[in-house]
């Protein structure tokens, strides 16, 4: 894309309708800025595909604020044209989301294309995060202009949890391109700790809230009972915990990437990580120990 005239005038265009109230942004005025912008192309033609909805607005929004932000830093991979995991892929006329564990995702009804579970995972984490970083551009902006401290103060948290969700974003879409462009699916090892780092601000719901401390009272599983998708992910979730609690002794944060060693000192709440350790440790081996009689 080149940075032109044709561009400033559509984003110009663009944050006009991203100032516009949500309910009367109108759908097809923000495809054609996006257009004008010749922006992430890919994802402009599937959204011209699709009728208007929450999710397709929303993406749109998305996509024209980072079409706005572009020409500061045009190569920074998290304005690559990816399509989201959510608009890229329907099974059975549901979002990839929604049905991901219980059935193969393909990229297109007209291809077919069946993508390997990691690749299914990265993706899906992807749109996950960006959901998430423009529910919090949007809380954003209703803070106004106000630079009162306690203002300032949220306006720092958001600005934090944005720049963590974008270096997140980067690195997943690393390693989708990596499959893409060379045809290499990430590892399990390279997809350790790699859900969404720290508590969301926007948008969490009591059930990913409460995850870990339910699943840590799954005390009986029946991993030979699970069918392979629903054990594969149950593992999956098993070794993310494990990682994290690890982390938390040896860092006192649940991700390692860029912390100095930090021990937890003795106390309760260590040796309480250290019994759930213990735990996670055993389920993890009978979760491998189920899958290993499946071949």
């Amino acid at each position: 894309m080149e940075f032109d005239k044709e561009y400033f005038q559509a984003r110009e265009d663009g944050i006009k309708w991203l100032n516009r109230n949500p309910q009367q942004r109108d759908y097809a005025v923000g495809l054609d800025i996006l257009k004008r912008m010749r922006f992430k192309p890919l994802l402009f033609s599937r959204l011209a595909m699709r009728q208007p909805n929450g999710l397709m607005m929303q993406t749109l929004a998305m996509a024209i604020r980072d079409g706005a932000n572009v020409y500061r830093n045009p190569t920074n991979p998290r304005y690559a044209d990816i399509v989201p995991a959510e608009i890229d892929v329907e099974v059975a006329g549901t979002t990839a989301a929604a049905t991901v564990e219980e059935k193969p995702v393909e990229d297109d009804k007209t291809t077919g294309r069946v993508y390997p579970e990691n690749v299914r995972l990265i993706m899906r984490w992807f749109a996950k995060a960006y959901k998430e970083r423009d529910a919090i551009h949007r809380m954003m902006r209703q803070l106004g202009e106000s630079n009162s401290q306690s203002v300032m103060d949220k306006r720092k948290e958001y600005s934090d949890r944005i720049n963590t969700l974008s270096d997140y974003m980067d690195r997943l879409y690393e390693l989708r391109q990596e499959y893409f462009t060379a045809g290499k699916v990430p590892t399990d090892e390279e997809l350790e700790g790699l859900t969404i780092p720290g508590k969301a601000i926007a948008e969490v719901s009591a059930p990913e809230i409460r995850t870990e401390s339910a699943s840590m009272r799954k005390k009986d599983e029946d991993f030979d009972a699970m069918d392979t998708a629903t054990l594969k992910a149950r593992r999956h979730n098993i070794r993310t915990q494990l990682q994290r609690k690890r982390n938390m002794l040896l860092y006192q944060k649940p991700q390692s990437k860029g912390n100095k060693e930090n021990p937890m000192p003795d106390s309760p709440a260590r040796t309480k990580i250290e019994v759930q350790i213990t735990a996670l440790e055993n389920k993890l081996y009978q979760a491998d120990k189920a899958l290993a009689k499946r071949g």
